[in-house]
C-alpha cells in the first residue's frame, strides 16, 4: 500500500549493490503519472517497459512478479491466475544474478502485507 501522500513506490529484485546505487531490476509504481514501470539498473538506468495503469494509494494493491530468466511479467491488482500481466517482456540484455529483494518510496510510507517471495521452488 502506498501511503495517500506517496509519490512512488517501487519493488526491487535481482538486485546487488555497488556502492551508493544498485544493479538489478525495479518495477516503479507511479500514482500521480497512473503508471507502472520495468527499469534494469546497471552503468545506467535503462526503462524496459511502461504502461498507463490506474494505480491507487491508500488502499493495499496485490502486485506480482515473476523473472524467470530473461523474462520478466508483473500482475498489478489481479488476484486471478488467468488474468494478464500489465508488463511482458524479455530483457535483451537480462540480469541473470541472483540478489536481494527491496522496497523503496518516496514522499510518504509504503506498507507490506504480507509479502511472499518464491525462488527455486521455495518460499
Amino acid at each position: 500500500m502506498l501511503h495517500n501522500a506517496s509519490e512512488l513506490g517501487a519493488l526491487i529484485f535481482r538486485a546487488t549493490a555497488e556502492g551508493d546505487v544498485f544493479r538489478g531490476y525495479e518495477v516503479l509504481l507511479n500514482p500521480r503519472e497512473q503508471s507502472v514501470s520495468l527499469q534494469r539498473h546497471g552503468a545506467d538506468v535503462t526503462l524496459l517497459a511502461e504502461v498507463d495503469t490506474p494505480v491507487s494509494t491508500g488502499e493495499f494493491l496485490p502486485i506480482r512478479i515473476e523473472a524467470a530468466g530473461p523474462r520478466i511479467r508483473v500482475w498489478l491488482g489481479a488476484s486471478d491466475e488467468k488474468a494478464a500481466p500489465v508488463i511482458d517482456l524479455t530483457d535483451p540484455q537480462p540480469l541473470s544474478d541472483s540478489g536481494l529483494v527491496g522496497i523503496r518510496t518516496w514522499g510518504a510510507a509504503l506498507s507490506l502485507d504480507p509479502m511472499t517471495i518464491e525462488a527455486g521452488g521455495r518460499h
